[in-house]
């Protein structure tokens, strides 16, 4: 296989490659492998800076009560410096809510125990971010671990980024379902809760995504007025191409069962339009 047959025909989140992994209980591989590619993004911003990166570091939050929870992030950027944080100036149409009108706020914690953080060595944990997989998600019991989670980070004053390509499930925040086929639902969603200077008062970025469609850039606030953008359609394009996922895709033949009928009638246009050209 040549190097332009291994690249991603899609724009953005390739449709049959996430059937295959979630159909067939795949999606830990590509969890990793995705995150490692944000990693090696984030480092080449964050050389000589006052920031560092690191996956699945352990952090740890102290809480009121001077008890402290452990967790394990996905991403986490941290800082020695201590400045307050400051909401950035919006480089991109991407819409600004409360976090109020994205997440409960007043639900109770099922499972209190789980969610646990700590500071990596000395630095300050400034930004977590988090990709979603099945075990998030409704229907299963980590749902609750991971909210637990999300409010207890967000608690400390520390960004949380979500990302959601999870389409064959119901989103973890107030949004329209995909999974049960509600009318204007997006299968993904990449959503940035900023607690400035404290949840309840703290906003919402968000970007939703069709299938097909670019994946926009994710601008990361950090102290102060620093911020960090990540090119996630690159990251993703990049990942799909030295992953080899396009092999993966011809040996399976997925038959796009998860997403809407008219979703999966344009992906299979777009398919067969691809086909014509090429023959």
């Amino acid at each position: 296989m040549d190097t332009a047959s291994l690249n991603n025909p899609f724009m953005g989140i390739n449709p049959l490659l996430h059937e295959i992994l979630l159909t067939q209980d795949r999606w830990q591989e590509f969890h990793n492998v995705f995150l490692t590619q944000c990693l090696l993004a984030l480092r080449q911003q964050l050389v000589n800076t006052a920031y560092t990166v690191g996956l699945e570091q352990t952090v740890r939050i102290q809480s009121v009560s001077d008890l402290f929870t452990r967790y394990r992030p996905d991403l986490l950027i941290a800082t020695n410096k201590n400045t307050p944080y400051l909401i950035p100036s919006q480089t991109s149409p991407t819409a600004m809510l409360a976090i109020t009108d994205v997440m409960d706020l007043d639900d109770p914690d099922p499972d209190p125990l789980s969610v646990v953080i700590k500071k990596y060595e000395d630095d300050n944990p400034v930004a977590w971010i988090e990709l979603l997989s099945p075990s998030n998600k409704l229907p299963f019991d980590g749902y609750y671990q991971y909210r637990s989670k999300r409010e207890v980070v967000l608690g400390a004053s520390i960004v949380f980024v979500e990302l959601d390509f999870v389409h064959n499930q119901p989103p973890t925040l107030r949004y329209l379902d995909y999974s049960k086929g509600e009318e204007g639902a997006y299968p993904f969603h990449i959503t940035a809760l900023i607690p400035n200077p404290r949840i309840e008062t703290g906003v919402a970025q968000v970007s939703h995504l069709k299938v097909m469609e670019k994946i926009p850039a994710l601008n990361i606030p950090l102290l102060g007025d620093d911020e960090l953008i990540l090119d996630l359609e690159a990251v993703y394009q990049n990942m799909f191409t030295q992953a080899a996922y396009a092999s993966e895709i011809a040996r399976n033949q997925p038959q796009l069962t998860t997403y809407h009928p008219d979703d999966r009638a344009k992906i299979l246009a777009y398919i067969q339009k691809s086909e014509d050209t090429l023959s």
